[in-house]
């Protein structure tokens, strides 16, 4: 969690935790596609090949995204650049850009899937939705957490007095090491 003043690419709050929702997401996919595989006629061991890292992914996401909205006094630390998208609006294009590559790669698969009749076409709508899960992941949710991070921050703040009084108390001391940021959204 950063205290530092926003600059594009950076926010204050909980922006370090877009990162276990993302690995959530993720993992959700990876399961779905394990799931998927299976169904469309691979073995089992496609299924434990995506599935059980999927599994992981989903409770590493959740138990790391809890400890961190658990901790309520962040820590200041450098800031962790991000070269993703700052908004939602922004995370639309590349995924959408990448939803249309993986469909064209996925084209000559749908073709085959769709020759099983209307459970082929079941399979080639649980593909599309696993990729649109699987590019959100990557693009959309990190720019939701990334664009609302200091409202979120602000609401805490504003929720909790205890948290609003440790956080006055830590601007008394606090020395920035760069000499240009001021102490976070206070």
């Amino acid at each position: 969690m950063h205290l530092h003043t926003t600059t594009r690419g950076t926010s204050p709050g909980f922006s370090s935790s877009c990162k276990w929702p993302r690995l959530r997401s993720a993992g959700v996919a990876f399961t779905g596609f394990g799931i998927l595989g299976v169904a469309s006629g691979g073995g089992p061991g496609l299924l434990v090949g995506l599935s059980a890292p999927g599994l992981a992914l989903v409770l590493f996401g959740t138990l790391m995204f809890r400890r961190i909205r658990r901790r309520r006094l962040p820590r200041v630390v450098e800031m962790a650049p991000s070269r993703g998208a700052g908004n939602v609006r922004s995370g639309l294009g590349p995924g959408t850009f990448f939803v249309l590559i993986f469909a064209g790669i996925g084209y000559p698969l749908a073709s085959r899937l769709l020759e099983r009749g209307p459970e082929g076409g079941a399979l080639l709508l649980g593909y599309a939705v696993m990729t649109l899960v699987f590019i959100g992941s990557v693009f959309t949710v990190p720019s939701y957490f990334l664009e609302h991070a200091r409202r979120d921050f602000l609401a805490d703040i504003s929720a909790e007095p205890q948290l609003r009084a440790a956080l006055e108390e830590m601007s008394l001391t606090w020395r920035d090491p760069v000499g240009t940021r001021e102490f976070g959204p206070l």
